[in-house]
């Protein structure tokens, strides 16, 4: 903007006045008036050399910027090693053999990828390392923003009455500091650096690790905060909504992704990099690497088995154990998504057009993850059927969309006004009456163009989250 204005003073300066008389002796009469300041000449000279390099140095700048290349890619060990999650030392170092011989740069192979293939092995074999990072994943992830909910004024006594200080916190807090690594507790930033953000951080991690506070006073406040963080969590992806809708601050797709993580883990109190099977009650790190032999990696993978191979792969349960995993497995979602377009009051609605409202439908089928009658859980298909507000259907509640669409078996408005005005003869109708008529058949063609979306229910499931302190009910 500097350099505008001083190229605009300077070229205006420059310009010949048109008020000023330009005759022979009044042009001699100015020049020897400038003759007099040889250092304003010397000062313009200066200035507009200063000026063009200014500018030359711009247009680097720009030529620069424009050639940055941004790009976002999570760091994640195993896929750069081509493996999947969780895979064992010996498949680490066989990938990486195989690997460092095709991309070592003395083979003509790409020196950057070997690089990252050197840094993706050591974090895998070092057992440190490779827990911490399974444990807590990527710092730039969805647990940078543990950061800022840790900081939230709603933590802090001074804009919140309702929080509580200890004398005894220090000494508390200080002791359980020493086993939750990534806490930050050297940052210097303000709030993150005052005590209630590191409070709030401690109780945050040791919830996520699953490690018992044992103390009253420290699980009522991590209750207190887990209470409110979902609320928090949803204020920031709604004011990342907004902020990327109505201004010109665009919030980059990471940010909005890595706050939909955070919700989740927090339901479960999971790291985003542990097994999603830790979900499941009574399922421990000690029977993780038994499923992972059996390539079971999810929950979804574990109800597709059939019921021998599932209760050979969790012997180590009890019966009432089994039972417990199978009934949590019959209240897991399992998703079908349709989309379809429409366009509201016109004749052809699936023809799009230039300048037309499309309306997008979306149909979502939700079935269980495992079958209640198939895994032997009669009793429980009857419990969540009638959870689900008496739902014939059961487990499934699927709902045909095409029938509420076009309005069941129910008389069509139109037909009924046709059927009212053939009781009555053309003539036996004041004009008024027929006129108006007219308008309200034109008015039912176009109402009955328009589609209505209705939903069955309104009603929901319970999720499985022992952890959680508040009821968490899917919400779709």
């Amino acid at each position: 903007l500097n350099i505008v204005t001083l190229t605009y003073g300077i070229s205006e300066s420059v310009k010949v006045d048109e008020h000023e008389c330009q005759c022979v002796g009044c042009v001699k009469k100015r020049q020897l008036k400038e003759a007099n300041k040889p250092w304003k000449r010397t000062k313009t000279i200066l200035t507009v050399v200063l000026l063009i390099i200014a500018w030359i140095v711009f247009g680097l700048i720009v030529k620069k910027v424009t050639e940055i290349e941004v790009t976002y890619e999570e760091y994640n060990p195993y896929q750069i090693l081509g493996l999947d999650q969780g895979a064992d030392t010996a498949a680490v170092r066989k990938a990486y053999r195989e690997l460092s011989k095709k991309m070592h740069p003395d083979r003509g192979g790409d020196a950057q990828m070997f690089d990252k293939i050197a840094k993706a092995y050591q974090a895998l074999t070092d057992e440190e390392s490779r827990e911490n990072w399974e444990k807590y994943g990527n710092p730039d992830g969805p647990t940078g923003m543990l950061m800022l909910l840790g900081g939230s004024f709603e933590f802090w006594k001074q804009y919140n009455k309702e929080i509580i200080e200890r004398e005894t916190d220090d000494v508390e807090l200080t002791r359980r500091m020493k086993s939750l690594p990534n806490l930050g507790e050297n940052k210097k930033e303000r709030p993150l650096s005052l005590p209630y953000s590191l409070k709030a951080r401690i109780l945050i991690h040791s919830y996520l690790s699953r490690i018992p506070l044992d103390n009253e006073g420290l699980e009522y406040d991590q209750r207190y905060i887990l209470a409110r963080v979902l609320r928090l969590t949803e204020e920031m992806i709604s004011m990342s909504q907004q902020l990327t809708f109505y201004t010109q601050i665009k919030v980059p797709i990471e940010t909005l992704d890595n706050l939909l993580r955070l919700q989740p883990m927090f339901v479960q109190a999971l790291w985003p990099k542990n097994s999603p099977l830790l979900q499941l009650p009574h399922i421990t790190d000690h029977n993780l690497p038994y499923l992972r032999k059996g390539r079971i990696f999810s929950c979804g993978d574990l109800a597709a088995l059939d019921g021998e191979k599932r209760r050979a792969l969790l012997k180590n349960l009890s019966d009432e154990e089994y039972r417990d995993v199978l009934v949590v497995l019959s209240s897991m979602p399992r998703l079908s998504i349709q989309t379809n377009f429409i366009v509201e009051g016109e004749d052809d609605a699936y023809e799009v057009t230039a300048g037309c409202v499309v309306t997008i439908k979306v149909t979502l089928t939700r079935t269980s993850l495992l079958d209640p009658i198939a895994a032997g859980l009669e009793d429980q298909r009857v419990h969540v059927g009638e959870e689900a507000d008496g739902d014939a259907s059961g487990y499934s509640d699927q709902e045909d969309e095409e029938t509420a669409l076009a309005g069941g078996d129910q008389v069509p408005k139109e037909e009924e006004n046709n059927q009212v005005k053939g009781s009555m003869s053309s003539s036996d109708l004041p004009p008024k009456f027929e006129e108006e008529s007219d308008v309200d058949d034109d008015w039912t063609e176009g109402s009955a163009k328009k589609v209505t979306f209705d939903a069955k229910s309104h009603k929901t499931h319970l999720v499985h989250s022992p952890y959680f302190p508040p009821e968490k009910y899917e919400w779709w």
